[in-house]
């Protein structure tokens, strides 16, 4: 019956007319009720149990009143039934309109709720167009009252059709009595909460296509992560869906003389990118075998409809471009690692020449370093395990828009249990690096602007231990449970969200006898409440990571603005620093430390403000645009500004180095034994040069400076030396010492005069 030729199968055409009433009544959409398995959540559920019998004597009643046949209704008992046969067939119907009236006020309700936005019509107008059955072409299919409706509300054991009906007579029979007010079928139908979830289909439809409740996650910072990976992965399915359409319509292949000849045939279909090139090389050998013919029945027909050479070349380029992104990621993730180890060697072999601050400002950059490379190896690993990603909902429209298609591929994909997760705590620790580095210098502008007001107030600069580890404590953990906050949000939406979908995807016949009865009504508008929350301030739930880095940003602009002002009327106060500039105080160990640490520390606040201004723009604004295509046109450009993030992590290591000194000479003293070695190993002519010319320097030096010891014996040189402003003592052991004893390296390490000092300041 439900087969195209089932006039040929017949046996006898006495039964053609039957036939095609069981059609138009609807029973091939039963049939197929019966056989297909439910899949909720992509795990199966068996089939739920049905009966025969109110199929058959609904088809006895509708056969009675279509072949006018009514005394059959009364002996066989069939009013009800052919009750139910008018209000889906009968063209004006009140106790239709009435059960249409209920769920036309619920579905207004919940578009509303929803946020079901239908562009061509109004939705509830279409609905109750179709419910009514007005101006209907295909009566049989446009309609939303159908025979499935009442099949799946009357054939299950638990439910039947005469336990209905015996409670609707006791009810109309009470109010009856009661009020007087009759109680009619359609609306006992409209009260029924297992009828109504029937009528449900309508909704759960215009839900995936038009509710802008699931494009939530195109708006995430999980989808503008992944993106690129997806478009790396999608760029080779799309060459594969490619080639076998070319296959199948005998562009691909053509033999002559026997013999397979595809390379001249590949060049002018393929577009002309070096990726596909080399891609081709290696399937076109297994393209004509039995794995490329399962590979081509994987594919969905949307995906052939609309693929052509100017959308292959968008996914190739996508594609490209994304691979090559990743490819600059890895590297600087290399140097970042490098930077960060160089500093952790450093930090442990001057541990004993710091102050428990500087240690702790350094561990912060270091971990906040160690949590962004965390970060990126979970994302990578994407890459490395044999990933799925899911096609686009099939309710969805197709697309020309590659990016879109990647979008709307990788929101589905990101419901996935196993993958959701790790994807969560890849964001976490992505933003716990970036912040951590923030919250790192902050308090370091707030550390020095609390030493500059107390120095200049005349007061003592000490930092107690505990109170130094205290606040950093207490920084991480705000830290720490602020993000967690932050992706709990998340966590809750899309886990609203993914269950949302599930609910709308899953058949009301899926439901067993032995679970509770609810209205599907009640639980979609309790899990879009959820989510609409989302949905009006998600600039402000789904942005924490990003609203937390900008107000913190802003916090250290405004403290490193108050630290320069400071800074600048110390400066201004003390004349002798710019009168003197040359010789005078400015040359001195204090001054140029405090000058190297306001210039790292702009350098710092510079860096990390090209770090997330590009991200954060991007995160912000796919909030502000409504079409989907626009969100996926920010989400191409996502990678670009997240390889502008790896500044802030690949210099901090290096400016904390020249921040520190006890760091920097030791640093340098590294650099200079292996630029030694390079020149000992590399370039031993350098070296040979260096020796003859640093011997020739060395012989008239040498003698003056004894015969000026000589003289200073005798008695001659306190006159020599009162006459000389800059020959110190001092300066002299240090020449003697350099000259002498031949320690070039140590020399230049210290770099220290005769006004150096020894210890440092607290800053």
């Amino acid at each position: 019956m439900c087969q195209r030729n089932f006039t040929q199968l017949l046996q006898s055409r006495k039964y053609e007319g039957l036939v095609w009433f069981m059609q138009s009544l609807g029973f091939c959409s039963i049939y197929k009720l019966k056989t297909q398995q439910s899949a909720i959540g992509g795990r199966q559920q068996p089939n739920v149990e049905y009966h025969r019998d109110f199929q058959m004597d609904l088809l006895r009643a509708a056969f009675s009143l279509v072949c006018k046949r009514t005394d059959h209704i009364g002996r066989y008992h069939l009013a009800s039934y052919a009750e139910v046969f008018r209000i889906m067939y009968e063209k004006e119907n009140v106790n239709r309109r009435e059960i249409c009236e209920r769920a036309a006020t619920t579905y207004e309700d919940l578009y509303r709720r929803c946020h079901v936005d239908e562009p061509e019509q109004s939705p509830v107008e279409l609905f109750r167009m179709k419910c009514d059955a007005k101006n209907v072409s295909d009566f049989k299919n446009d309609t939303i009252i159908q025979t499935k409706t009442f099949f799946t509300r009357f054939s299950r054991p638990c439910n039947t059709f005469q336990a209905f009906l015996d409670s609707y007579h006791s009810s109309a029979s009470t109010n009856g009595n009661s009020n007087g007010a009759t109680h009619s079928f359609g609306q006992a139908l409209a009260n029924d909460t297992a009828f109504m979830n029937g009528l449900s289909g309508f909704l759960k439809k215009a839900l995936l296509a038009y509710s802008t409740l699931p494009h939530l996650v195109l708006r995430t910072r999980l989808l503008l992560q992944h993106f690129p990976l997806a478009a790396i992965y999608l760029s080779q399915k799309m060459r594969e869906a490619y080639r076998c359409k070319l296959r199948e319509s005998n562009e691909y292949f053509r033999e002559e003389n026997g013999e397979i000849t595809e390379a001249a045939n590949i060049t002018n279909h393929m577009p002309e990118v070096e990726s596909t090139t080399i891609y081709l090389e290696n399937t076109v050998s297994t393209a004509n075998g039995e794995n490329a013919t399962d590979e081509c029945s994987n594919f969905d027909a949307t995906v052939y409809e609309h693929l052509d050479e100017t959308l292959l070349w968008d996914f190739e380029s996508l594609g490209h471009n994304a691979l090559l992104g990743v490819y600059i990621e890895f590297c600087l993730l290399l140097g970042i690692v490098l930077n960060t180890v160089v500093l952790s060697a450093l930090l442990y072999q001057t541990r004993n020449h710091l102050s428990t601050a500087t240690i702790l400002f350094i561990f912060n950059i270091l971990f906040s370093n160690a949590l962004f490379v965390a970060s990126f190896v979970c994302l990578f690993s994407t890459m490395l395990s044999d990933i799925s990603y899911l096609k686009p909902d099939e309710e969805l429209p197709a697309t020309n828009d590659a990016a879109l298609f990647v979008a709307e591929t990788l929101q589905v994909h990101l419901y996935a249990p196993s993958e959701f997760l790790k994807n969560l705590a890849q964001e976490t620790l992505f933003s716990l690096a970036q912040n951590g580095s923030l919250l790192g210098l902050t308090h370091l502008l707030v550390l020095v602007l609390v030493v500059i007001n107390r120095s200049m107030a005349g007061k003592a600069i000490k930092l107690s231990r505990k109170c130094v580890v205290s606040v950093f404590t207490l920084v991480w953990l705000f830290l720490i449970v602020t993000h967690v906050l932050f992706s709990a949000l998340q966590y809750s939406a899309i886990t609203n969200l993914d269950q949302l979908i599930s609910k709308v995807k899953t058949h009301t016949a899926s439901m067993q006898c032995n679970r509770s009865q609810y209205s599907d009504f009640v639980e979609i508008g309790q899990r879009c409440d959820l989510i609409s929350v989302f949905h009006d301030f998600g600039v402000y739930l789904l942005r924490g990571h990003t609203l937390f880095t900008l107000c913190f940003l802003v916090a250290s602009v405004v403290v490193f603005s108050i630290t320069f002002l400071c800074h600048w009327r110390v400066r201004s106060q003390h004349d002798f620093l710019t009168t003197n500039s040359t010789t005078g105080m400015r040359e001195h160990s204090p001054h140029r430390r405090r000058e190297t640490l306001f210039n790292t520390l702009l350098l710092s606040l510079g860096a990390f403000f090209i770090s997330v201004s590009g991200q954060s723009f991007i995160e912000i604004a796919v909030f502000w645009v409504d079409d989907r295509a626009d969100v996926a046109s920010l989400a191409k450009w996502y990678q670009l500004t997240r390889i502008a993030a790896f500044v802030d992590p690949l210099l901090n290591p290096i400016l904390v180095a020249i921040r520190t000194p006890a760091i920097r000479r030791r640093l340098r003293f590294y650099i200079c034994l292996a630029f030694g070695l390079f020149c000992a190993v590399c370039c031993p002519w350098w070296n040979s040069k260096r020796k003859r010319r640093h011997r020739h320097h060395k012989r008239k030096p040498s003698s003056t400076i004894c015969t000026t010891a000589g003289y200073t014996s005798s008695g001659g040189y306190s006159s020599r030396r009162a006459s000389s402003a800059t020959f110190t003592s001092t300066d002299s052991q240090i020449t003697l010492r350099i000259l002498c004893t031949k320690q070039f390296i140590r020399a230049s390490i210290l770099r220290r005069n005769g006004n150096s000092t020894c210890t440092h300041s607290v800053v």
